[in-house]
């Protein structure tokens, strides 16, 4: 089950079983977490990776950019490493990446395209800015963003435990 979740100061996630990669919009331009494409690849240490082999390639552009992470509090920006999506290309490319993770990497998530909103636009059409391809009218739609939800919740207590359980070892 893909799963886009709202855009949040021109960031986004879209999430898949097992896999998560963040968005960030700057410009006309789209930005893909560069640690996020080479995990869903299977990289154990995908930051420890990109030192070794992305930053030293001319050809791949990382960008340091502020995306906004949910906290208690509300929000709070961290730098991280993004490319866009010649540089996704081009890391898949250089792991081993799974057929599944592949494809799911390239159509769904460097394919992705949204609609960024204009300041003049009321909040409400702000938020629904992002493009899906479920209708409005759809009777199942509240019951599917419950489960999803649900989903994304479970994703996230997963990686809590992994890195719980990595830590530990």
């Amino acid at each position: 089950m893909i799963q886009k979740k709202k855009l949040v100061e021109n960031a986004l996630e879209i999430t898949s079983t097992g896999h998560k990669v963040r968005i960030l919009a700057k410009g006309d331009r789209l930005y893909f977490s560069a640690s996020d494409i080479v995990s869903t690849c299977g990289v154990k240490a995908p930051t420890k990776w990109i030192d070794r082999n992305i930053k030293p390639r001319p050809d791949i552009n990382l960008t340091t950019l502020d995306f906004p992470v949910k906290t208690a509090k509300g929000y709070r920006k961290i730098g991280m490493l993004f490319v866009t999506a010649y540089g996704g290309k081009q890391i898949i490319k250089l792991t081993t990446c799974s057929d599944d993770a592949k494809k799911w990497l390239v159509e769904e998530v460097l394919g992705f395209r949204v609609d960024l909103p204009d300041s003049s636009e009321p909040e409400q059409e702000r938020s629904n800015a992002i493009t899906t391809p479920e209708a409005d009218d759809n009777p199942r739609k509240s019951r599917d963003e419950i489960n999803s939800k649900i989903d994304s919740i479970l994703l996230e207590l997963l990686d809590i435990k992994r890195a719980l359980l990595a830590r530990n070892q």
